[in-house]
């Protein structure tokens, strides 16, 4: 392959919506000189195997062959990817690591070595990085309900605890990107301002014309869990013994208690807390736009 793009997330920044799009766009990707490898194959193949990695790290046994292992597999799967002239798009928020690990104070702890680990394995240069930020307290409210809906066995108030003396979390990130790939452009986003840069988003990301990829229609946005929802999940965890128990107990609260349009998201967070996270985000992206490594997407003025 020529190079590589990645698109990394992360999690719960309209990462599904963007994938399930540019899977039906895939042949008109490919006109425009781009093979998108769909996620479930990224899962299988490079993901999911990266996140074992991961696991195995922590012993010598782990890393001498369950690593070597896996890293040979994720190797040859990215080998087997098309010819030598041709770029590929990657997009998998759990490249950077799980939702539940963002869940003790810091977003994606182990993502540098991750990506590392990645940038080695890959046949070919990282060019471009694609990621979306949002502000804190939303992000890691959504992040805490995805934990929650896949077994996670957290409380709102140790979230709430973790991240008491909030610290530049996106900044750190984006400095993990940009040092695991050190020739890529990052392009950021804002998770707030998508829906007026979904085409132009979308386009950057496909190489299809945004007036035509942008016409591809909405998927059907699963709700916010109710606030009713969540006190039933913490009440039940402390009975459901095993992994599979919880996800099926966060499934039945979620379908016995649907949140209507009506009712406020779920949202922890003290008035303070809140406002001292949101003043940190807006200082972060004022210094991403100096930054010539960086391509910020901005909404026009009047649409943001």
């Amino acid at each position: 392959m020529a190079e590589v793009c990645l698109h990394l997330g992360p999690h719960k920044t309209a990462t599904t919506h963007i994938q399930d799009t540019l899977a039906l766009f895939r042949p008109e990707m490919a006109v425009a000189g781009l093979f998108y490898l769909p996620i479930t194959a990224t899962r299988n193949t490079i993901s999911s195997p990266l996140q074992a990695c991961q696991r195995h790290q922590a012993t010598l046994a782990g890393r001498l062959l369950k690593m070597g292992k896996l890293e040979a597999s994720i190797a040859a799967s990215l080998r087997n990817l098309p010819g030598q002239r041709r770029d590929v798009l990657l997009s998998d928020e759990r490249l950077l690591g799980e939702p539940d690990e963002c869940l003790s104070g810091q977003l994606y702890p182990t993502a540098l070595p991750r990506l590392q680990r990645l940038a080695r394995l890959l046949p070919a240069p990282v060019s471009q990085v694609y990621l979306c930020v949002r502000d804190y307290a939303p992000l890691l409210s959504s992040l805490f309900i995805e934990s929650l809906r896949w077994g996670a066995r957290v409380e709102p108030e140790q979230l709430v605890a973790a991240y008491r003396a909030p610290t530049r979390q996106w900044s750190a990130l984006v400095n993990t990107v940009l040092e695991a790939f050190p020739k890529a452009q990052l392009h950021l986003w804002q998770f707030e301002d998508f829906t007026h840069l979904r085409a132009e988003v979308l386009a950057l990301l496909s190489r299809v014309p945004g007036n035509v990829i942008g016409r591809s229609p909405d998927r059907i946005v699963r709700p916010a869990m109710s606030v009713a929802a969540v006190a039933e999940i913490l009440r039940t965890f402390p009975h459901a013994r095993t992994y599979a128990d919880r996800q099926f107990a966060a499934l039945l609260a979620q379908g016995r208690n649907p949140r209507h349009a009506s009712e406020a998201a779920f949202d922890p967070w003290p008035a303070d807390l809140r406002a001292a996270m949101s003043a940190m985000y807006a200082d972060e992206i004022g210094e991403w736009l100096a930054n010539p490594r960086i391509t910020f997407l901005r909404a026009q003025a009047g649409e943001g």
